[in-house]
């Protein structure tokens, strides 16, 4: 039969999905990986800052995991130019006479190194420099800070002492940061001091202090960091090691510590502000109230962080940090070999961890359903995390599960849709598929019932041919009397004479109508406006009753959508309807007919038939639609049967309703064309 072979071509229950459906998915697999690389190659500003907190967030896991911060581990100590001292001296910054005392005693505990967080600013030689600050650092590890500047006074290139250096490939340079305006440092200090370094931590793109570089350039000159600076001068100016190559840095190495960094010189350290660093007032130095002792072998960062004098940093759990505690936590890092870094080949190495997700993806989608593939994909956000917590805490290396993260969400939530489409779609097919089958078996069905039926033909042409050649003979008769009684009544026996012919014509079609369902010839599927064909049946029945007191009332809902149908059939179950209805038994003079059709749902219309007559006995009422069984006394139980037999040939069903002396409804079914 039409339409029996195309579930075969349908979806498959499991195993691969049809081909026409993998190029939409290779489609969607290519757009999220096409955007994801060009969204890391590019890197912009949003781009770089959810990998900025991704990366931290796994840095933080990381270091739980590892066993705590690296502040506990490591020996740094802020010596702290608070309010208190401030308001002692009543002045920043504090007189010289002061600091040469600060470090003095500072020095006198024999710390690791010694450096100031923060810039002794002036021009070279517009002021004179007190001596003895000048002698308090001479001699010993003390580091004195620069930092960018903005105004036209800079340091001199030609004077930032050069620190040693050992280059394996000069090229490695041309990565490295690049200052062209430092604040400068008043020569006296200059030459007293063992070394300058720069006060500048790298935000990371989420505003949080976590990067530290390690080496700039400023002119011809290499510029340490001030915590490399105070771990250069704390090994006695032994060489600053540097490792790289055309590509940029790898590794600094200074003293007997080495670290890996980023192509930039770059290192990210973490803020653990839970572990503070060891802390003490500038006054209470001064003053004799701190044991020098406690200094010894630790490095000490002199600064402030007093309202109005020191920065302030978010961090990274939303409380603020201080410029001094950052550059401490840095430090700290160093000296506890706790720094991360992001390798030089970390961008290929994301793009091809992208492919692999992506090729997974599409197995995934291949293989399973659409649940299987969102907890794929949920599983691949969690592997891409601990992936990244687990080469962080064994190796430094930074691996970013930020963007792979979010990739991994549009990825697998799109081949979901795709999925979802790719479904909606099949499904389509196989319903249009079904409805030709089922349009199929119908005709079938309807040809096998009809030819069933033909040892009652006679029965039925006898039912159908009655009504139209009495109203026939009643004309005829009419044409008679009136030719006989009447003189000058042309008119009305013309009139007479047209509705008999009207009525022979109808008695034709019914018999012609007969001999097409005795063949089987049905046309079922012509589209027509079912309102039209309903109510030009019903008002043709009512015609035909002349004598009969009906009223008839309308309930059809605007817009009604066309049927499949032929027209003649239905006319024939309406008036068949109607005319039952008009010669039921009543209990009142005037009988309304109530006539509605409406709308089911997107694939069905309902038309239905109401009476005010007395309605159907109990007695057989679950005979009504047997052959010979009539509620009528003059009745041949054949109208009911057809009516059924004609609808279920349209694929519908009729059935109806009926109280004692209320009367009774009867509805059927027709499917919408569209």
């Amino acid at each position: 039969m039409a339409g029996s072979g195309h579930g075969k071509d349908s979806i498959s229950r499991k195993g691969w999905r049809r081909p026409n459906g993998l190029a939409s998915r290779l489609a969607v697999a290519f757009v999220c990986l096409a955007a994801y690389v060009l969204l890391r190659v590019l890197s912009p500003m949003p781009a770089e800052s959810l990998r900025d907190s991704a990366s931290g967030a796994a840095i933080e896991i990381a270091r739980k995991i590892d066993g705590g911060g690296v502040s506990a581990t490591t020996r740094v100590l802020i010596v702290d130019i608070d309010e208190a001292t401030i308001e002692k001296f009543g002045r920043w910054p504090l007189p010289e006479a002061a600091l040469a005392t600060l470090v003095e005693r500072a020095r006198r505990g024999a710390p690791a190194a010694i450096g100031f967080a923060y810039v002794f600013s002036g021009a070279t030689g517009a002021r004179d420099i007190d001596p003895r600050l000048a002698a308090s650092l001479s001699g010993g590890p003390v580091v004195l800070g620069t930092a960018p500047s903005r105004s036209a006074q800079v340091f001199d290139r030609g004077r930032i002492p050069s620190i040693p250096v050992r280059l394996n490939d000069p090229r490695a340079l041309e990565a490295l940061p690049r200052f062209d305006r430092l604040m400068p440092v008043p020569d006296p200090l200059l030459r007293a001091a063992a070394g300058v370094g720069l006060l500048s931590l790298q935000l990371s793109h989420d505003g949080i202090p976590r990067r530290l570089p390690m080496l700039v350039r400023y002119g011809g000159a290499l510029l340490p960091s001030l915590p490399v600076a105070m771990l250069q001068a704390a090994s006695q100016g032994r060489y600053v090691d540097v490792e790289g190559g055309p590509a940029g840095l790898r590794r600094v190495s200074v003293g007997e510590r080495s670290v890996r960094t980023d192509a930039g010189g770059l290192v990210w350290f973490e803020v653990d502000r839970g572990v503070p660093h060891q802390r003490v007032s500038a006054l209470d130095l001064l003053e004799g109230r701190f044991d020098d002792a406690a200094l010894r072998g630790n490095y000490v960062l002199i600064g402030s962080t007093a309202a109005g004098v020191s920065s302030e940093h978010a961090s990274a759990d939303g409380g603020l940090l201080s410029g001094m505690d950052a550059l401490a936590y840095s430090l700290s890092a160093l000296l506890g070999g706790k720094t991360y870094f992001y390798p030089v080949a970390s961008l290929w190495q994301e793009i091809l961890a992208a492919v692999l997700i992506a090729v997974f993806a599409l197995a995934m989608d291949c293989i399973f359903g659409a649940r299987a593939l969102l907890l794929s994909g949920a599983a691949v956000i969690a592997a891409a995390w601990a992936v990244a917590v687990f080469v962080i805490a064994r190796t430094g290396q930074i691996v970013d599960p930020g963007l792979l993260s979010v990739f991994s969400v549009v990825l697998f939530a799109s081949l979901t849709l795709n999925k979802y489409q790719l479904m909606r779609r099949e499904a389509r097919d196989q319903l249009a598929a079904k409805d030709r089958e089922v349009s199929s078996l119908r005709e079938d069905n309807a040809r096998v019932s009809v030819a069933a039926a033909n040892p009652r033909l006679s029965i039925a042409l006898s039912h159908e041919l009655r009504q139209p050649l009495a109203a026939a003979r009643n004309y005829l008769g009419a044409i008679r009397r009136v030719a006989a009684r009447e003189q000058g009544g042309g008119d009305r026996v013309a009139s007479y004479v047209e509705e008999a012919s009207r009525q022979i014509s109808s008695m034709t079609e019914i018999m012609n109508e007969l001999a097409e369902i005795v063949r089987g010839d049905l046309t079922l599927y012509k589209e027509d406006h079912l309102d039209a064909v309903v109510l030009d049946a019903v008002r043709s029945t009512i015609a035909s009753k002349a004598g009969e007191d009906v009223r008839l009332l309308t309930r059809i809902e605007g817009g009604t959508p066309p049927v499949l149908l032929n027209r003649r059939q239905i006319q024939l179950v309406v008036s068949n309807l109607a005319r039952n209805a008009i010669e039921a038994p009543r209990s009142r003079p005037e009988l309304v007919l109530t006539v509605a059709i409406r709308a089911l749902d997107p694939e069905w219309v309902e038309v239905s038939v109401a009476d005010t007559a007395s309605g159907i006995p109990e007695a057989i009422r679950d005979r009504i639609f047997s052959r010979f069984e009539s509620s009528k006394k003059e009745g041949s139980g054949i109208g009911l049967p057809l009516c059924r037999d004609i609808v279920a040939a349209h694929g519908g069903e009729i059935w109806f309703e009926t109280a004692a002396g209320e009367g009774t409804t009867f509805y059927f079914t027709l499917r919408r064309a569209n």
